[in-house]
């Protein structure tokens, strides 16, 4: 018995938490800001097509754990990015939409930050495409990623990890190694970004 308390001691002096709802203004782990698997609110567009692309989404933290040498957070990830066309003024076709959504685990010190995801991920093709011969083949699958990161003022490097251990259609390609970097500098009113992501499939 008395080991039982004596780790339960342990773990309660070593985390020395509170534990909290938070809000989403500020996340423990902020997204990759090149990467395409991260929320986002925004247009792209394609210069060499008549194209967009839209991305709706948002990361919540929802839970906190935090002492005054670390933050620990669980959080909810949705959302998507979507393919469209203009069709005709104010029209858009939309011709493809891919959703993620899952949740996560951050942590974040004074220097360095990390965070582990697991997502579902689906492709559909939309307006227009029920008419074809043969109906579209569903992509879809679930995938966990760890990144790892280092911050200073004016700069974030990271590099990461990803496998996807279920997927249709099986043949694609299932691990990818993920480095990048950010560089960043307030210019009131707005903050200037400059951001690099590239990924390695195996």
């Amino acid at each position: 018995m008395y080991k039982i308390l004596l780790t339960a001691l342990i773990f309660v002096s070593v985390l020395n938490a509170q534990i909290r709802i938070v809000n989403s203004d500020g996340l423990n782990f902020k997204c990759l800001t090149a990467s395409f698997y991260e929320p986002k609110m925004g247009l792209m567009k394609y210069f060499d097509r008549n194209g967009l692309k839209v991305d709706i989404g948002n990361s919540v933290d929802l839970i906190e754990m935090k002492n005054k040498n670390y933050t620990i957070t669980l959080g909810a990830d949705f959302f998507a990015y979507v393919l469209v066309n203009n069709y005709g003024f104010l029209i858009l076709r939309v011709e493809a939409i891919d959703g993620f959504f899952g949740g996560n685990v951050s942590v974040n010190g004074e220097r360095f930050s990390g965070r582990f995801r697991i997502l579902h991920r689906s492709a559909h093709l939309v307006d227009e495409y029920g008419e074809l011969n043969r109906k579209p083949f569903p992509f879809t699958g679930e995938f966990a990623d760890l990144i790892l990161a280092f911050t200073r003022e004016f700069y974030r490097l990271y590099g990461g990890l990803s496998y996807t251990f279920r997927i249709k259609p099986a043949d694609v390609k299932r691990f990818y190694l993920q480095s990048g970097f950010e560089l960043f500098k307030d210019v009131n009113p707005v903050t200037a970004i400059f951001a690099c992501d590239v990924k390695f499939f195996e």
